[in-house]
């Protein structure tokens, strides 16, 4: 897609900034059916280093992170002001940490900065969004704005002869209709295909690689940051990875905040969990059902600090009354049920699919491995629009 066509399309151009996906079906009346091959968000294929990729993503898709940095602007000037105020407290730790060991997503972010034409820092303290607040909640410090939705939900089952990963993508709802997929192309590393929030870096919302990689995270609220490498860079750097066990041990390098991941490779048919925090890290390799939504669960981890919001315990309660219901009717288990799963409604306003008036579940994933493709929902799943994507 040219830039022409992407101003055709997008909701900037066609909807003057409004949210497509409101909260009954009547807002999007869409068929529940796969559409066509390409994604069903803004799309680019982007090649070069890591910063040419990151200035031709900037400029390309300018408009929806001008518009983001706009909606997020209160939040923004708050994080960049701390990071100003004590800079060996709030960004020089992280930074360093990161030009350590992720040089190259320095410069990626670099290249997306300039192509915006917004400094980087403030590119880089929307990076580091969560190490900065939390270090400031937890050093005594008031946070005058409300911190962001980071919900998600996942549901998955592995066995030798069927394996299928499926995610519910929930945030704040100031992003549901700035999303975008670029599919990208850097020398000596796996292409990859990525759904992204504007201005943060690639591999925070589920992606591939042609090495069969498939990644979805679910954000831990935990009480504790680190002086290290920001997380949204350990889960850049899956996307980068040829197999299963190179993508898990670089969700266990040194982290400046916490987070879940669940990694899978179409080539081995298998699937990691990842927990890691500021000081800790567990993996498991999934066999059968397993539920994940935002709080630790894995044995070593359960009882570190974390402050968990309400609804992570009734989301992980219904999708594993599901698992429990389907353990022994493995032959029902396909995309279509688990997409029924993730489209809960019960026990308002904690349900799977979100639809709260902050927070949406803002897009969809299902990975089968048989198949070796990625079902991509546009808005929440109970809507139907998706497209199938594979390499």
């Amino acid at each position: 897609m040219n830039r022409k066509d992407f101003l055709k399309t997008s909701s900037l151009a066609v909807a003057g900034l409004s949210l497509p996906f409101g909260c009954s079906k009547d807002d999007n009346p869409v068929a529940p059916v796969e559409q066509s091959e390409l994604p069903p968000f803004p799309y680019l294929e982007v090649s070069g280093t890591n910063y040419d990729v990151g200035k031709k993503t900037g400029e390309f898709f300018k408009p929806i992170f001008e518009e983001n940095f706009r909606r997020q602007n209160e939040t923004i000037q708050f994080i960049v002001g701390l990071a100003d105020s004590e800079p060996d407290k709030y960004f020089n730790p992280f930074y360093n940490a990161a030009i350590e060991h992720f040089p190259e997503y320095i410069d990626e972010l670099k290249g997306m900065a300039d192509g915006i034409g917004i400094p980087f820092r403030t590119v880089m303290c929307f990076n580091l969004i969560m190490e900065i607040m939390i270090r400031h909640a937890t050093s005594g410090g008031n946070i005058p704005i409300k911190i962001p939705h980071f919900g998600c939900s996942d549901i998955s089952y592995s066995s030798s002869t069927r394996t299928i990963m499926a995610h519910n993508e929930d945030f704040d709802k100031k992003m549901a209709d700035l999303m975008y997929v670029v599919k990208v192309s850097v020398p000596g590393k796996p292409t990859f295909i990525g759904l992204n929030y504007p201005g943060l870096i690639f591999g925070i919302p589920p992606g591939m690689n042609e090495a069969g990689l498939v990644e979805t995270g679910n954000f831990i609220s935990s009480l504790e940051v680190n002086d290290s490498a920001p997380w949204m860079f350990l889960a850049r750097s899956i996307l980068d990875k040829e197999n299963l066990t190179d993508a898990v041990a670089a969700l266990k390098l040194p982290s400046g905040y916490a987070e879940h991941y669940q990694v899978g490779s179409f080539t081995e048919n298998k699937i990691h969990a990842v927990e890691f925090t500021t000081g800790a890290s567990e993996s498991k390799e999934l066999n059968g059902f397993y539920v994940h939504t935002n709080h630790l669960i894995l044995p070593t981890m359960l009882n570190l600090p974390q402050s968990p919001d309400g609804t992570t315990y009734a989301r992980y309660e219904i999708l594993s009354a599901y698992a429990e219901e389907y353990k022994n009717k493995i032959d029902q288990v396909n995309p279509d049920k688990m997409v029924s799963w993730l489209s809960n409604h019960d026990g308002y306003p904690n349900y799977v699919c979100t639809h709260s008036e902050n927070a949406q579940t803002v897009s969809s994933s299902i990975f089968d491995f048989q198949d070796k493709s990625w079902r991509l929902y546009k808005g929440n799943p109970c809507y139907g629009y998706y497209k199938t994507l594979r390499f």
